[in-house]
């Protein structure tokens, strides 16, 4: 069960979360030799409290310090041009979850970075 207010997120029986590490990550079925110095991107689109999400993760001194949730519904018709269009979306879906920003394991917040022209729900754990 996904439990976001606990900073976790469940993937198939595996769990996203503070406490996991970059052994944790190659060690389960989510890794495909992807570059660990990176953000790594799953290779799929998964399913979380009724939307679906491209996820990546980003790791420091071995321990996950960044998730990022991408909103991809099927329904959605954002092109690249309109990309910051995506951000309130996130904050309607954060909303809709009743998610506040701060936590004793970190903060949650929905972002647009127009240099990259991108959006997403970021989990960064403290």
């Amino acid at each position: 069960m996904t439990k976001i207010e606990d900073g976790i997120i469940d993937i198939n029986g595996f769990e996203l979360s503070k406490k996991m590490t970059l052994k944790d990550f190659v060690n389960s079925s989510f890794y495909h030799q992807q570059n660990l110095d990176m953000e790594i991107f799953l290779n799929s689109e998964y399913e979380i409290n009724g939307h679906d999400f491209i996820i990546s993760l980003f790791f420091k001194e071995n321990k996950l310090s960044i998730l990022t949730l991408c909103c991809v519904d099927k329904d959605l018709k954002i092109d690249e041009e309109h990309e910051y269009e995506r951000k309130q979306i996130h904050d309607d879906i954060l909303k809709e979850w009743n998610i506040k920003n701060e936590y004793s394991w970190g903060t949650i917040e929905s972002v647009y970075d127009n240099i990259g022209n991108t959006s997403g729900i970021i989990f960064s754990f403290a």
